[in-house]
């Protein structure tokens, strides 16, 4: 029921370090993870999975140091439960990634970093692969190239690329 009181279960969660520096631990959170998918076999499963709360600044009040409320977060987990994925909704996906692939290039390319530039366009190659999408990952792909060799992208083969970012097969 939503309206448990789970003091008891909570008050046994670990705690999030309140060291702004601290690392979360993450294999105690999957172990977390895993013992809750395998805890219990219902239907319907909510379970909390740690109290945190957050240190943070107030520049408006000049305030350091605050801390939010203890929050709890906990894990929905439906039993049987199968994806079903939806080849429209991947291929808007893949577009957005890929767009977004190569504004993350050219911000690279203005700051100077050819090779963060020529990684994001390959990457952006791939995805555009992904999509069934051969002759922008051609044109992706040759412009990480001409980056990786130490040449500069004309302002011809930045339009094309832009073009092949935004460009979706039907």
């Amino acid at each position: 029921d939503e309206n448990d009181d789970d003091t008891t279960t909570a008050a046994a969660m670990p705690r999030v370090p309140s060291d702004p520096n601290a690392h979360a631990n993450y294999n105690l959170l999957n172990n977390k993870l895993g013992h809750l998918l395998k805890w219990e076999s219902n239907a319907y499963l909510k379970q909390p999975l740690l109290n945190l709360h957050v240190s943070y600044d107030d520049p408006n009040s000049g305030k350091n140091g605050l801390q939010s409320e203890v929050v709890t977060v906990r894990a929905e987990a439906v039993a049987g439960w199968q994806a079903m994925p939806d080849a429209g909704v991947q291929q808007h996906a893949l577009a957005l990634a890929k767009y977004r692939q190569t504004q993350l290039a050219e911000q690279k390319l203005r700051q100077g970093d050819r090779s963060g530039a020529a990684t994001m366009l390959q990457t952006a190659a791939k995805t555009a692969l992904q999509m069934g999408d051969v002759g922008g990952a051609t044109v992706l792909q040759s412009s990480a190239t001409q980056l990786q060799s130490g040449q500069e992208l004309s302002e011809g083969d930045k339009k094309k690329t832009r073009i092949v970012s935004k460009t979706i097969l039907q």
